[in-house]
């Protein structure tokens, strides 16, 4: 049953999403703080930065790119450097994968979206 199938990855079995539909919205809300500097918010979610750097875990250069990323905007707002955490971030969230999440129609008004387009086509 299984000839010329592909291995499905252990590893991959919706990490990925989680960590984007869970921890996204979180760091894409940063914008008016890194505007802002206010580097105590930016602090507050180390977190959020880290587990959301997990959705690239699965392809190395990636993972790196993404990870250097995010510890530099952590290094930067520790050491009070609002340009760097600014650069860094726009960076970070310009990843095209973060960039397509950010234009997704907000999760809890779905089906008003989806109402609206449906209706407009017909």
């Amino acid at each position: 049953m299984t000839l010329g199938a592909t291995a499905a990855s252990a590893d991959n079995q919706g990490e990925k999403v989680k960590a984007m539909r869970s921890f996204a919205p979180e760091v894409l809300a940063l914008k008016d703080a890194v505007a802002a500097g206010d580097m105590k918010k930016i602090l507050g979610k180390e977190k959020s930065f880290k587990l959301l750097t997990t959705y690239w875990r699965n392809n190395k250069a990636d993972f790196k790119e993404m990870t250097d990323l995010y510890n530099g905007i952590m290094d930067a707002a520790y050491a009070e450097n609002k340009e760097d955490v600014k650069e860094l971030y726009n960076k970070y969230i310009s990843r095209r994968e973060l960039d397509a999440f950010a234009k997704l129609p907000p999760p809890e008004n779905y089906h008003i979206w989806n109402v609206d387009n449906s209706m407009t086509t017909r």
